[in-house]
This record gives C-alpha cells, structure tokens and sequence, in this order.
C-alpha cells in the first residue's frame, strides 16, 4: 500500500508538473490548433504534360526518394499557378504541420518586404536603429542598414555576443525592449554590408525590430501581411517570452502552406493573380547580392545570397531556394513559374535535397523544351515538302 501511495503521489507530481508547464509556456493558444489545411484553397491539379512538364523524367522519382533520401516526408510541385506534383511518405500527408526551421528567416524576409510595400518602412536602406527605434549606439552600429540584416552582412560578431555568458544571459531573459538596449555593446568585427557570416540572431533581431516598430507579435504580423492572402488560416509561431529568438526558426507549416508561399516568389509576388509582395521586392530578394558559403551541403560550396534566399545559377535554368536545417526546401525557377517544396524529417543540419530539383524537375523542363523544338523542326520541314 505504502508502494502505491508512492506511486501515484509520483504520477499525480508528474502530471501537475506537465500541466503547469503547459499552462505558462506562453505559446499563443490560438496557433495551436489542429491544422485546417485540408480545408484551405489550394491550387488546382494538373498532369505534368498540363503545364509543360515531362511525366515520363518523374516517373523514378517515388522510388528514388524512397532508397535516396527516407528523411523525405513530401513533395509538392507547382507550374502556372497548377499542382502537378504531390506525394507524402512515412505517413505524413496534407494536414501534417513541419518545423520549416531557417525557411522561416526567408519568411520574414517577404514580411520586410511587406512593409516597405505599405509605406511602414520606406525602404531597405534604412539604418537599422531606425527600425528598431535604437537611440543610443556606436558609430558603426549605427551604419548598419535593414538590408546588411536581410543579407547576413550587419558585421555584428555574433559570436562574442553568444559567447559572453552575461549578455546571453539578457538577451535570453529579457523582452526585446531591453534587447535593443543592449544591442549598442554588441562589438562589430567588420564594416556593414562587406562580410557575409551566417547566424539566425541576424533573422531574430530583424523579425524583433519589426515587430517593436509594429506593436504586434510576429504571428500577427505574418497574418495580416501575407497568410491571410494565400488562405492560410491554421498555423504555429509560437511566442516567446523575449520576443526574440522564435524570429530565425520555430514557424510550423504544411507542405502545401509552404508551397504557397514560396510560390509567390515564382511568380512575381501574385497569388492566384493578386499581388501580395511587390515584384520589385521579389525581383531583390531573389538577386545575388552576397557570395556566401552554403548551409544546406558539406563541405560547403560558394553561391550566391539575396534576401534570405540562396542563389544558385545553375545552367540553363536560374534557381533560387530557401533552406531549413534537417532538409526542408523552397526551390523556386523564377523564369519557368515552377516551385518545388520539400519537407522532411531528418535531423542532420546539412541535408542535402538540391538533386531532387536538379535531377529531375529541371530537366523534365528541359526535356519538354528540347521536345517542343524537335516538333518544330519537323514541322518546318514538313512545310518545305
């Protein structure tokens, strides 16, 4: 009896224990519901020959996800505003939210866009402090423009900051009123704009500016910028209690919600012919303005970097993706309409899912443009008979 006394005063411990911590994570409630993905709009289908697309170089492409790349939880594939491409393993389907982890700095990046298109922030040249309303910084701090934030170049040493155990320890415990007050002994190891170094705190302290200069969470901002245009009415951003860190990472999404988004970006910033996200800000984001190294592949190779985009010129077909720790993709093809979105379940930082687009999407292009010039040449030659 004493045993079980025991025992259920452990359990009855262990469960206050989880209901509490529950009850003062200070998530928003309201973003934690089921997912309505099912229930959104969503792009109509088509068969590959539809949009332009050869079925017979997809046909592999099942099986080689399953023996290549098991991480893989889903693909979907959109040409012309139509979803030709669409498959789900390891019993994942449309109604199943993904962490899209470093995808979400990409979506943050389309969120400063947003504003600058609405007149909030009048441009990208903007000095940081502006946005963030810092009044007291170094000189150098003070040259740090929005746009050396969207491209990885503030020049901040971030590690010396992560590195000193009491500023980390303010930047973790306080709100980010008093982030920002700190932000003037962040040390600068290089000029703003020159030295490309890759570090989430770039993202999260961009996505906490905005939102100081804005008055709302970052849930709400993505809301009424851009999820409430693609009919997207289901998803998580949890809230953190220092308003930072959830700015690099932390956004979940269904494959076809990601899909959505990235979308916008292979078509000039429309969705379903209704401009979210102007062309000019698009065209911006997808232009090279950095050569950095890679995150999504080891060892690393040298690409280009727009505004929280990798850009990768790849012959004859220029494509354009956002990257999420343990493989998860927007692959866009800006010229060609076509977005490929990849989510998946692999734990390692450095999946590599590039061949999924370039071994078989991309050349199902080319291979129907090589066949629609062969056509013409015959029909050419009929014509001189």
């Amino acid at each position: 009896m004493k045993l079980r006394r025991i025992v259920n005063t452990a359990v009855k411990l262990c469960y206050a224990g989880c209901m509490a911590a529950i009850l003062l994570t200070p998530y928003d409630l309201n973003s934690l519901k089921k997912s309505t993905a099912y229930s959104e709009t969503f792009f109509e289908e088509a068969a590959p020959a539809e949009v332009g697309m050869d079925a017979g170089t997809l046909a592999p492409l099942s099986a080689y996800v399953r023996e290549k790349h098991p991480g893989i939880s889903g693909i979907i594939a959109i040409k012309d505003d139509r979803c030709f491409y669409e498959e789900y393993f390891g019993g994942h389907d449309a109604g199943t939210p993904f962490e899209i982890n470093s995808v979400t700095k990409t979506v943050i990046g389309s969120l400063v866009g947003c504003a600058v298109d609405r007149g909030v922030v009048e441009d990208e040249n903007v000095p940081f402090a502006e946005l963030a309303n810092v009044t007291d910084y170094s000189e150098d701090f003070g040259k740090i423009r929005i746009a050396d934030m969207l491209t990885m170049s503030s020049g901040i040493d971030w590690e010396r900051v992560q590195g000193s155990v009491s500023l980390r320890l303010d930047v973790i415990q306080y709100g980010n009123e008093h982030y920002f007050d700190l932000m003037k002994d962040f040390p600068i190891k290089s000029s703003p704009g020159e030295e490309f170094y890759y570090d989430s705190y770039e993202s999260r302290s961009t996505m906490a500016a905005l939102s100081r200069k804005l008055g709302k969470e970052d849930y709400e901002i993505a809301s009424e910028y851009l999820f409430d245009a693609l009919g997207i009415k289901s998803f998580v951003w949890p809230i953190n209690e220092s308003k930072l860190m959830p700015g690099g990472q932390d956004l979940y999404l269904t494959l076809r919600q990601l899909s959505k988004f990235g979308n916008l970006y292979a078509n000039e910033g429309q969705y379903l012919g209704a401009q979210v996200v102007s062309r000019d800000w698009v065209e911006r984001s997808l232009t090279a303005q950095k050569v950095a190294e890679s995150e999504d592949c080891s060892p690393a190779d040298t690409i280009g970097y727009g505004y929280y985009w990798w850009c990768l010129d790849n012959e004859p077909v220029k494509i354009r993706f956002a990257f999420g720790a343990g493989g998860q993709y927007i692959f866009v093809a800006p010229e060609q309409h076509l977005t490929v979105a990849i989510s998946s379940v692999e734990k390692l930082k450095g999946e590599n899912y590039r061949d999924i687009m370039l071994d078989y999407f991309v050349p199902a292009l080319q291979m129907t443009a090589e066949e629609h010039a062969d056509e013409e040449v015959l029909h050419e030659g009929d014509t001189v008979r």
